[in-house]
């Protein structure tokens, strides 16, 4: 998809609209200013299934007679949607949230394919760091390493008992 030269996308900005040619089509991988809003598509388009599945069961296990009282009562699509389901899908959400934010987290395949190790990279992450004083700089840090994990995972803990905390039930 992200290929320079024979990616569907840049043939399609090359070919069918005429906006770019060859020589100053966009560079979507190897480290340019395009590598990490292409790795945020990837990984929306990768869970979209994944978090509409959760959606989907969410909506359906709201009970129909909420909604319909509401509007009964007078309030419209957006107050129902506000006050009825929105409220109702935070545990929802709260589980894809605190999901998402640890895979996240935790990527290093598709930096290290998107932008390598190298350090002016914008997908030069803290994960990619660690992998890099454990393995590839021939020193052999994997005590730098595991403390670097053990920030990363301190960090996380905070970040997601504040998730819990903004997500919490408000009934």
């Amino acid at each position: 998809m992200y290929n320079y030269q024979i990616g569907p996308i840049n043939h399609f900005l090359i070919e069918v609209t005429g906006w770019f040619t060859y020589r100053n089509a966009p560079q979507w991988l190897g480290g340019t200013d395009l590598t990490l809003p292409s790795v945020a598509i990837m990984e929306v388009w990768w869970g979209l299934g994944y978090h509409s599945v959760f959606f989907l069961a969410g909506l359906a296990a709201i009970p129909k007679d909420l909604p319909e009282a509401a509007r009964i009562d007078g309030a419209n699509e957006w107050q129902v949607f506000w006050h009825i389901i929105l409220p109702r899908l935070q545990p929802i959400m709260l589980i894809l949230v605190i999901l998402r934010f640890g895979t996240s987290m935790g990527v290093i395949d598709e930096y290290l394919i998107f932008g390598g190790f190298n350090r002016e990279s914008p997908t030069y992450t803290w994960t990619i760091f660690m992998y890099d004083q454990a393995f590839k700089t021939g020193l052999w840090r994997q005590g730098l390493a595991a403390a670097i994990g053990m920030v990363g995972s301190l960090v996380m803990m905070v970040f997601v008992t504040w998730l819990i905390y903004i997500f919490r039930s408000r009934d």
